[in-house]
């Protein structure tokens, strides 16, 4: 992703890897679940019924190391 970003004339100020975050926040959201409490957010509105599944891929992938969520900030050089 940097290389892609950099080669189109933009410069990488900041990079932060945010995957144990989202997997905090992933894990609170099963808590809740289990409390039946409702969730923090209103994604299952605009994402539909199937985003639990979604979500549970998701989280699988970034234990396994295949997804990693990052914040990106990137300038015009």
């Amino acid at each position: 992703m940097r290389q892609a970003l950099e080669g189109s004339g933009l410069q990488v100020t900041e990079e932060i890897d945010l995957s144990e975050a989202y997997l905090a926040f992933a894990r609170e959201m099963r808590a809740r679940a289990e409390r039946g409490e409702p969730p923090l957010n209103a994604v299952y509105v605009v994402m539909g019924d199937d985003i639990s599944q979604c979500q549970t891929n998701a989280v699988k992938c970034v234990l396994e190391k295949r997804l990693v969520e990052h914040f990106v900030l990137a300038e015009k050089r």
